[in-house]
């Protein structure tokens, strides 16, 4: 959702020793990410603080990603017991995996809502499940010509049933969450985008600082969440990258403009 931040750690050294650290990490990254993920509610202010939050995991799970990946490719050839060593532990990513992709399957509700159904956040959700599908497939084909040729065809299924499970949550997010697609230029301005947008919708003050966001409640005086937003009678006949500014605000596209969306 936004561009990578600068490596985590020192330059891939290509021994087991860094690939068993690597491998590690996408782990604790797998699990930070889906607490996050869990604990995601969209369409409303609070809902922006959880979107800061899935896309810092986000980041720290690619870049965790591809550090192993490059790892990996810098590996020579791992004897019989190292394979065994890596491959118990690449097993153990298989089920961390599944379980993220298995709750953001059932928050594609709360994604929809995220940008009150005028931004499109639930577009930036698959666009990123797809960078991360990329990754884990590099990343398994780097490790399986790192392991003994004895245990290759089975770190092969393992990767074919990873892919298997982004494909199925790919799938469920196709379609639109909102009117207007974000692109990635805005993807770093993201809060302060949906901060502004629900401000001029009643549902909050506006932006006044990151202090404010996280501080930030819905107005009792305001109107409510399902009376701002947008109706989606429309959005099954977008295409994938089309945009549609009929029933937004105008204070809304004041603020699409500003932030050179539309």
């Amino acid at each position: 959702m936004s561009p990578s931040p600068a490596p985590l750690s020192s330059a891939p050294s290509g021994n087991i020793a860094s690939l068993t650290a690597a491998i590690n990490k996408i782990g604790k990254s797998l699990d930070s990410t889906r607490e996050v993920v869990e604990s995601f509610k969209g369409g409303s202010i609070k809902g922006i603080v959880g979107l800061l939050k899935i896309n810092s995991g986000v980041l720290d799970l690619q870049d965790s990603i591809d550090q192993t990946t490059e790892i990996a490719q810098q590996t020579p050839t791992l004897n019989a017991a190292e394979s065994v060593t890596i491959g118990q532990q690449f097993l153990t990513v298989q089920p961390q995996i599944s379980a993220l992709l298995t709750i953001l399957d059932d928050k594609r509700p709360e994604f929809d809502k995220a940008g009150f159904k005028i931004l499109d956040v639930t577009s930036l959700i698959r666009d990123d499940l797809k960078i991360q599908e990329q990754g884990a497939t590099d990343l398994g084909g780097a490790l399986i010509k790192a392991l003994d040729p004895t245990f290759q065809p089975i770190a092969g299924q393992i990767v074919t049933q990873i892919e298997g499970n982004f494909t199925t949550t790919i799938r469920a997010y196709q379609g639109r969450g909102g009117k207007i697609k974000i692109p990635s230029k805005a993807v770093p301005k993201l809060s302060e985008l949906l901060d502004d947008v629900a401000g001029v919708l009643g549902i909050g003050g506006g932006r006044k600082g990151d202090k404010a966001v996280n501080d930030a409640t819905e107005d009792p005086n305001g109107p409510a969440m399902s009376e701002v937003m947008i109706p989606d009678t429309n959005l099954s006949a977008l295409a994938e990258d089309e945009n549609d500014l009929s029933g937004i605000p105008l204070p809304v596209l004041a603020i699409l403009r500003r932030y050179d969306i539309i």
